[in-house]
């Protein structure tokens, strides 16, 4: 199983709807296998809905602590009483196309004669405007910390204090015992008015510091080379 950012966004009410009707709602996706049936995966989604507190019975619309949908099934397209997959407001909740989008964004809309029938996830993003409607904020279930280090002489905060690679490398280490789960080097300054340097030139500041790489500590790097 593999679960997605969470989005807080603003509630979905119809027109007219209590006041009260107005909470936020935190939005997440997970994708996973299962050997039931689209059916089965339902009846066993409004189990869990109602031994959370949720009133099965109650308007549409109105305040949830819990509201589970399936929105997707691989290619499948089912149009049954009580269930419809892909879930027809799916395109309708750009919230939850992105959500989707961050676990597998190749899934192609299977719905024919859809104006994003075979559409890939990431398509259909770019053709929704605006994608962040509704958004207030997003969260992750497992933070991780990131140690930046500009191995540049002009950057803004730490620019000619790492150019050489000992004193980059001492800093990498100083930042993983501190936390940092990912280290971002960069070679190329994004300040106003900093020069862009080559693909070659950022390679000449980055090579040494890989050259004396301590593999004893695991790092990510990031970098983009123009």
């Amino acid at each position: 199983m593999r679960v997605s950012l969470i989005f807080e966004t603003e509630a979905i009410i119809p027109e007219g709807a209590p006041k009260s009707w107005d909470l936020p709602y935190y939005n997440l996706v997970v994708s996973g296998k299962t050997a039931l049936s689209p059916g089965a995966v339902l009846s066993e989604l409004k189990q869990i809905e109602s031994s959370l507190g949720r009133d099965l019975q109650a308007p549409r619309w109105s305040p949830r602590v819990i509201d589970l949908d399936i929105l997707a099934w691989d290619e499948k397209v089912i149009s049954q009483e009580g269930l419809t997959i892909p879930h027809p407001e799916l395109l309708h909740r750009p919230f939850l196309l992105k959500l989707m989008a961050t676990l597998k964004p190749d899934w192609r809309y299977p719905v024919a004669g859809s104006v994003c029938s075979h559409l890939s996830l990431d398509e259909i993003i770019h053709r929704q405007i605006p994608v962040d409607k509704g958004l207030i904020r997003s969260l992750v279930f497992f933070p991780l910390l990131v140690g930046i280090i500009n191995v540049t002489p002009d950057s803004f905060s730490d620019g000619g204090f790492y150019l050489d690679p000992q004193k980059a490398i001492k800093r990498m280490e100083d930042l993983s015992v501190q936390g940092a789960a990912v280290i971002d080097l960069g070679a190329q300054s994004t300040r106003p008015g900093a020069k862009n340097i080559s693909a070659e030139e950022e390679w000449k500041r980055l090579e040494p510091i890989f050259h004396f790489f301590d593999h004893s500590i695991c790092f990510m790097a990031i970098e983009t080379l123009y």
